[in-house]
């Protein structure tokens, strides 16, 4: 229940998040689709605060971050009557790590997935750096889940792609990636 949440102040005496090392919830995401990676289901892990009945906010962290990274603005936002999700993309927090491609369209599965799985209904989506560009991708593949779009030092590829056409150079998740399916 939401009651498990503590709240502690800070030097300067603002609410957040206490940190809790085992995580908060979680929820058993059994990615599908043309997008979705291989494997699964998948424990991915969220935070969720608020009256059950408040608009929900779906908070998506940045690259190496988790739903920790919202740890101030989960209790403020609460507060204020708002119903709170904070979830840790595939990959990082206490959601797995696993060896896929990561890429927007699986992360924007994901918190698809997440809104229509554990939220069930449409939701102001906010994301920060990544995060940003994730809820992006989301919002444009799943409108009728997105109420409103919030986008925090937003970053990430936002060139058309090519259907066929490989990008120019391979990242070190590329060759991982591909190290792994060979093997």
């Amino acid at each position: 229940s939401d009651a498990e949440l503590e709240l502690e102040r800070d030097k300067d005496g603002r609410p957040r998040l206490c940190y809790r090392p085992e995580g908060w919830k979680s929820w058993s995401w059994r990615p599908e689709g043309s997008s979705a990676p291989p494997g699964g289901p998948f424990e991915c892990s969220y935070i969720v605060a608020g009256p059950e009945a408040g608009q929900p906010v779906v908070l998506v962290h940045g690259f190496g971050a988790s739903s920790y990274h919202w740890r101030y603005q989960i209790p403020v936002l609460a507060e204020q009557g708002f119903r709170v999700y904070a979830l840790c993309l595939l990959g990082f927090g206490w959601s797995p790590r696993v060896i896929i491609r990561y890429s927007a369209e699986v992360w924007a599965s994901q918190v698809n997935a997440f809104i229509r799985e554990v939220v069930g209904g449409p939701v102001v989506l906010a994301g920060n750096s990544i995060g940003a560009f994730n809820s992006l991708v989301a919002a444009a593949t799943e409108p009728k889940f997105c109420k409103g779009l919030v986008l925090l030092n937003a970053a990430g590829r936002f060139e058309e792609r090519q259907s066929g056409v490989e990008p120019a150079k391979k990242t070190v998740g590329d060759t991982v990636a591909e190290a792994a399916e060979t093997s």
